[in-house]
């Protein structure tokens, strides 16, 4: 990047403008969308947790067995 002479500034701390600002207020579902993101956050999560367990119940059953 140096090479190319291309600076980047820190843009993080700069708000879009007051019409996209409220266009996201009016089409964003924020409750919506955090059930959903939790829902599938946890999913993500439990299903493969849940999926190691039973395989260590498994492997344990057939060690024992």
């Amino acid at each position: 990047v140096q090479e190319l002479g291309t600076a980047f500034t820190n843009q993080l701390t700069q708000l879009p403008s007051q019409s996209v600002l409220d266009e996201i207020d009016r089409a964003v579902n924020v409750e919506a969308m955090e059930k959903t993101l939790m829902s599938e956050g946890t999913a993500k999560f439990a299903d493969p947790h849940n999926a190691l367990l039973k395989l260590i119940a498994e492997k344990r059953a057939a060690l024992a067995g």
